[in-house]
Formats: C-alpha cells, sequence, structure tokens
C-alpha cells in the first residue's frame, strides 16, 4: 500500500491537478472552466526489498548481527552474503541445505547433508559444521539443520566471537526462521529430489484475529524413496510450527518448535587410500549413480528444537530484546569405509551390526543458548550513540555409550562395480555406561556503541568478556576479545570499512573417524582457542539494481588436526599455528532488466605457519582447503514466453590436498548446472513449475578426500498456492 502525502499544486487555467488513489496512480483531470479532459492511468506496484526473484535476489535488510540491531546490510562493516526465500525456492533447496551452499561463491562445500546430517563447509578454509538459529548456535555439531523452515539464510565470513560469542574462527550460517504472515499463505509443494525420492511439504501462514496481532506459520514435509544413487533410500519427517503475538505496537513475542527424523539406508561408503603402495583412484573409473556401502546399513538422526524471542521497546531509547533457543538430538550412524589395496581390489567394514530391537543409538546432544540485550540510544552534541548491553549463555551436553558392536569386513572386493551381501545377524551385548563425552558452558558480557558522526563516517565499538568452562575436565579459560570497525560512506550506495575482531572459541572435539580411520580419543574436547582477524572492505550498490562487495583479510588461528598413528587409526590433536589470507568478491542482482545474477569469486592463501612436532609442515596447506572457487548462477525471463525463466550456473573450485604433507592431490573440478521456472494458473490457484538439472554434463569428481561428488541429477516440483 502507498501513501503519498504534502503534495502541493498551484492551479492554473487550462492545466489539470493530480487526484491520488491509496492503491494504484491514477491521473484524474479536471478544467477549471467547463472543458474536461481524462488523461491515460498510470499504475506501479510497490515491493518490498525481501530478495524477490524479480529484485534479482537483492536485498538490503539483515537481521541483528549479535548486539547490532537496526544497521542495513550495506552498512555493516563485515562479509556478509543474504540468501532469500525466492532463491532458496528456485535452487529447490527447500528440504535440504546442498544447493544453497553449493552455489555460495565463498563456501567450499565439504561434506552434503545427506552424507551424514551433518552439513560441513568450509569459509575462509576453516571447517565449519555448526549453524545458528535466528542468532543462536542451534547445534554444535550441525546435525539437524533444517531448511523447510526458513525464511532466509545469512552467511557470516570471519571471525564473529564478539558477536555470537564462542564460534568458528571461519564465519557461519545463520538460518532465519519463518514467521506468520498477514495475507492468508496455502501452499503445497510436490517434488522429486533426485531419482525416484519424493516429498510434499506444505506451507500455511497467516493471522488468528481481525486485528493481526496473533498469528502463526506451519511448515510440514514427508519425504521417502531411492534417490538418484542406487540402492540409497533417505525417508525424512519433519514440522515445525511458529506462533507470534504482538499486544502493542512496542511489544512482540514469538515461539517456536521443531521435530525432525531423519534416515539414510544404504549411505555410500568413505574411500580410504591412505595403505602401503595405494594410490588414489581416478574418481573416472568408479560408478558415481550407485551405493558403495550395504543397502541395508542405516543411520538416523531425531532432532528436537524450541525457541522464545522478546522484543520491548520501552520508549524511543530503550529497547529489550531476549532469545532462547534449546535443542536435542539422537544419532545412530553406520557409515562404511572401503579400504582400497595395492593389488587394486578393496576391503569393506561395517561398523555396528546390532541385533534387532537393540537400542542403536551412538550419541546424544543437548544444547541450551540464551542472549539478552539492552539498547539505549542517546546523543552527545551532534554524535549519534546506540550502546548495548548484553549477556550470552551456551550448555552443551553430549553422552555416548561406552560400547559399540562389532564389526564386519569383506576383503579383496572387485572393484570394478559395487559388492552386495546379506545383512549378518548382530549379537547383543552389555553396551557400557552412557556417560558425557562433552560438557561445556559458556558465558560473555558484552558492551558495543554504534556511534555515528555524520552521514559519511560511523563506527562500532565493542568488547566482550569471554568465559569458557569444561564441565568434564573441571577446566576454565577466559579472555576479553575486541571488535572495532570504521565505516566511511563517501556516497550514499558506496561503503567502505576496516575491521579488527578477536575470537575466543570451543577447542575442537574429537571425532568418531578421519577419513577413514578411526580416532582414538573420539568424544575428547580440546582447549578453548583464541583467534584475531583483521578485514578491510567495500561495498558498492549500482543503481540500486546490483550489489557488489570485496574484502581481504588474514586470520591467525590455532591449528587442530587428526593425526594417523597407523593404517586404521588416528589421534586428534591442537598443535601449532595457521594464517589464511585472501580476497573475496560477490554480485547479486539485476544485470538488466530479464537477466539477473548471483555469483563471486574467492582467491585463497592459508598456510601452516607453526607446528612443533613437525616442522616440515611449516608452509604447507591445510588438507581439503581449495585456494579458487568461481561460482555464478544466473537466470534469464524469456521475452517471447512470458512467466518462463530459465537459468544456469557453473562452479568451479580448485585443487587441493588430502593430507598434511601436500602430496595425495585433489583435482579440481567445474560443474555445469541449467533449469527452468514456470509460473501459470490453473483453475485460478497460481501454480509454479521448476526443473533443475545440476552437474549436467555427469562429471566424475572428487567431492572431499573420501567421498564421491554426486552423479547428475534432476530435481522437479510443482508448487500450488489456494
Amino acid at each position: 500500500m502507498i501513501t503519498l502525502k504534502d503534495i502541493n499544486h498551484t492551479l492554473k487555467p487550462n492545466k489539470y491537478y493530480l487526484c491520488l488513489c491509496v492503491t494504484s496512480l491514477s491521473l484524474c483531470t479536471s478544467s477549471i472552466f467547463a472543458e474536461q479532459q481524462t488523461l491515460a492511468t498510470l499504475s506501479f506496484k510497490a515491493t518490498e526489498d525481501s530478495g524477490t526473484a524479480e529484485q534479482g535476489y537483492k536485498t538490503n535488510q539483515v537481521s541483528n548481527i549479535g548486539p547490532w540491531q537496526g544497521r542495513k546490510l550495506q552498512d555493516l562493516p563485515y562479509s556478509i552474503q543474504v540468501y532469500s526465500q525466492d532463491l532458496i525456492k528456485n535452487v529447490q533447496a527447500n528440504s535440504s541445505t546442498d544447493e544453497i551452499y553449493r552455489m555460495n561463491p565463498l563456501m567450499q562445500l565439504h561434506t552434503p547433508q545427506y552424507a551424514n546430517d551433518q552439513p560441513m563447509v568450509f569459509l575462509r578454509g576453516f571447517r565449519v559444521a555448526t549453524s545458528f538459529r535466528d542468532g543462536l548456535l542451534g547445534d554444535q555439531f550441525g546435525h539437524g539443520t533444517t531448511i523447510e523452515d526458513t525464511e532466509k539464510v545469512e552467511f557470516f565470513n570471519g571471525l564473529s566471537g564478539f558477536l555470537y560469542g564462542p564460534a568458528n574462527v571461519g564465519g557461519l550460517t545463520n538460518f532465519i526462521s519463518k514467521r506468520s504472515t498477514i495475507e492468508p499463505l496455502n501452499e503445497i509443494t510436490l517434488g522429486s529430489t533426485g531419482g525416484k525420492n519424493w516429498y510434499i511439504g506444505g506451507d500455511f501462514s497467516g493471522k488468528f484475529d481481525e486485528e493481526n496481532k496473533f498469528g502463526y506459520r506451519l511448515n510440514a514435509l514427508k519425504q521417502d524413496g531411492e534417490t538418484q544413487i542406487k540402492n540409497q533410500n533417505i525417508d525424512k519427517k519433519f514440522i515445525s510450527l511458529a506462533l507470534d503475538w504482538q499486544p502493542t505496537d512496542q511489544l512482540s513475542l514469538q515461539i517456536d518448535a521443531m521435530y525432525r527424523d531423519f534416515n539414510i539406508d544404504g549411505k555410500s561408503a568413505d574411500w580410504d587410500f591412505s595403505g602401503k603402495n595405494v594410490q588414489r583412484i581416478s574418481a573416472k573409473s568408479l560408478r558415481n549413480d550407485m551405493s558403495w556401502s550395504q543397502d541395508w546399513t542405516n543411520s538416523e538422526y531425531k532432532t528436537e528444537r524450541y525457541g522464545a524471542h522478546l522484543n520491548w521497546q520501552a520508549n524511543d531509547q530503550l529497547t529489550l530484546r531476549m532469545n532462547y533457543l534449546e535443542s536435542q538430538s539422537d544419532r545412530a550412524t553406520q557409515l562404511g569405509v572401503n579400504r582400497v589395496n595395492a593389488d587394486g581390489t578393496y576391503n569393506q567394514t561395517i561398523p555396528r551390526i546390532y541385533a534387532n530391537g537393540m537400542n542403536r543409538r551412538t550419541s546424544q546432544q543437548f544444547d541450551k543458548r540464551t542472549s539478552t540485550y539492552l539498547d539505549y540510544q542517546f546523543n552527545t552534541a551532534s554524535i549519534v550513540h546506540k550502546l548495548t548491553f548484553g549477556y550470552q549463555t551456551a550448555n552443551t551436553t553430549q553422552k555416548r555409550f561406552k560400547k559399540d558392536a562389532k564389526e564386519i569386513i569383506y576383503e579383496n572386493l572387485n572393484i570394478s562395480s559395487p559388492n552386495y551381501f546379506p545383512k549378518p545377524e548382530g549379537e547383543m551385548l552389555d553396551r557400557g555406561d552412557y556417560k558425557s563425552s562433552a560438557d561445556t558452558k559458556t558465558e560473555s558480557w558484552l558492551v558495543g556503541d554504534d556511534v555515528t558522526f555524520n552521514d559519511q563516517w560511523s563506527a562500532l565499538i565493542g568488547g566482550a568478556y569471554v568465559k569458557i568452562k569444561n564441565k568434564l575436565k573441571e577446566t576454565e579459560q577466559s579472555a576479553f576479545t575486541p571488535n572495532l570497525s570504521i565505516i566511511y560512506k563517501p556516497q550514499d550506495n558506496i561503503t567502505t570499512y576496516a575491521t579488527y575482531i578477536e575470537s575466543l572459541e570451543n577447542g575442537g572435539i574429537a571425532p568418531d573417524t578421519s577419513g577413514s580411520h578411526v580416532v582414538i580419543n573420539a568424544g575428547q574436547q580440546f582447549d578453548p582457542i583464541k583467534s584475531k582477524q583483521i578485514e578491510l572492505g567495500l561495498k558498492y550498490d549500482f543503481n540500486d539494481q546490483l550489489a557488489l562487495n570485496t574484502a581481504i583479510f588474514k586470520i591467525d588461528k590455532a591449528l587442530e588436526y587428526s593425526q594417523n598413528i597407523d593404517d586404521t587409526h588416528a589421534i586428534y590433536v591442537q598443535n601449532g599455528r595457521q594464517i589464511h589470507q585472501g580476497i573475496e568478491f560477490t554480485a547479486t542482482g539485476k544485470l538488466t532488466d530479464r537477466v539477473s545474477i548471483v555469483g563471486g569469486y574467492t582467491y585463497l592463501d592459508p598456510k601452516i605457519k607453526q607446528q612443533k612436532n613437525k616442522p616440515e609442515l611449516e608452509g604447507k596447506r591445510p588438507p581439503i582447503v581449495a585456494k579458487e572457487m568461481f561460482k555464478v548462477y544466473a537466470e534469464y525471463d524469456l521475452p517471447q514466453i512470458e512467466n518462463l525463466s530459465v537459468n544456469a550456473g557453473v562452479t568451479y573450485t580448485g585443487k587441493s590436498f588430502t593430507d598434511k604433507e601436500n602430496t595425495d592431490v585433489l583435482p579440481a573440478y567445474t560443474l555445469f548446472n541449467i533449469g527452468a521456472r514456470y509460473q501459470t494458473q490453473l483453475k485460478d490457484v497460481p501454480v509454479t513449475l521448476r526443473a533443475n538439472l545440476n552437474n549436467a554434463f555427469n562429471k566424475h569428481y572428487w567431492a572431499n578426500d573420501i567421498n564421491l561428488g554426486e552423479p547428475r541429477t534432476l530435481l522437479f516440483s510443482s508448487s500450488f498456492k489456494f
């Protein structure tokens, strides 16, 4: 709705005056004399800055960035990308994070979500497995990350310790939940994620009352069937509910809940080339459209999540913000490993062969997060201040059984194609105590000042006192982590900035496996790590249609890694320092009225700076980290056929190494995607048809050190609004 006010006109003989309507702009004329004439009707449509397809997915809206509230994306001194709901839908990432992760030019996808229900990526060369939900850490290990109830995804690159408390040094992904809409929304989507893996999802929203004070948002999805990889089946059930209440213009309360059950049978096995005289096999020689594990292997992940948010604007100067998030994840994992032999055969190991009816749970995790911010706005002479006091807490507990069932090994298998065997009988056993393997509590007290000196100069100045307590080791570590950002705007559409930030993060937790090796200290949590970063950036909004952003950065972080002990075992250690520096560039928006683009380029120079155990590793590149990435996704609205858009994408990931010595090379690869979207009406019901063909040329490649890349995959869906 458009409201135009304070329009003054001077009336003269034989001139016309304008009549302004609320919903459209009409020119109606009346002569001062008897003569009358009617002008043509003009109309326009007002759209919000929400990253729609019509806007080329460009948005300047961003959620609260930690304690900072109210700044536009253009004026924040950090490298942040926002992927909107329209983009999520149109690349068909509405049932998995993988598609949206693959297209981010600043993000290297390491492990897809279907592999272990734990999507892992590299941001600025550092592994990131955690995900945030509405500004709070949702799960320390990333399990149960959901996009079905996500309105948009915000990618934050680099250190964020002052902003969010202890977090990944490379960056974070923040999933912003869908909230109730004023206009009723009822949308059903039917689709396929590839092969015979079908899903049906629903998105329903509206208000309960005529005053629009009490609203709801309900999302649900059921997915089942064989994927594009034969002998692999994914079964998922998901439901979430969000309730919004705004009794006054100054007070709002939001609560939400989610349940998710994810099952995968026949997950493709991990590959191991660490044996003596064994070289990595070319990905071209392995079938990428079949599961290389047994179809009876199963992993299950159950997740519950509950959240609440309160925002109270007491007056024009004082605002209170409070957030709470609680989650619980149960895992039962069974991951096969194929160890290649020197003679070209392979041995397959399947762990945890349990008897029917036995509790298969591998681990269980509990997370509780809170944040409270008090904002106070005031002036000192002509300088505007927005002072924020904050308190953040986080509690994470992970429990594991002491014992697992025995494994089974199939030896000397032919590598020309997968080998399948009937499921063996498991054994009953006493699994020992079910006890905590990790138990940490973090607290962060912070104060920040958003200072505006004039139209060109501003600053974000803050610091946090962070404390991390390891309850199992009965140790405690604390540090002061500052944030200093200087922002200069030579023009309204140009922002330059310099940011220095430090971060204290939880020490790593030793994983179950490292590649194909069993980690002997799995579950051990290490001491906290302090890191620092400096970043220089430039943001340019070209004609309010195309956002061009670039940043150069340098990060200094402690080194954590898995070190092989023998052919089958490894140990996780914390030792040394690593330096990552580089430059990144992104472009989002409209190139022309009919062409939209989302893409960018990353150049990274990561090196091990210090390694006391093995000095010869100094100067080497950390494993799995590519130096270059280039990704672009483009859409074109065809002028010949109304409501039809075609799209294409290209993804280039440079070569990397699987080992610390930089001897085992993962070749660079380039993938091409194509797709189309068509909007129509079916008996007054809006319908959107989407089709995307990923890896169109069926490129065989290694996605990381242990997993083959996905084969050619056709995704398609039909969405109906009523």
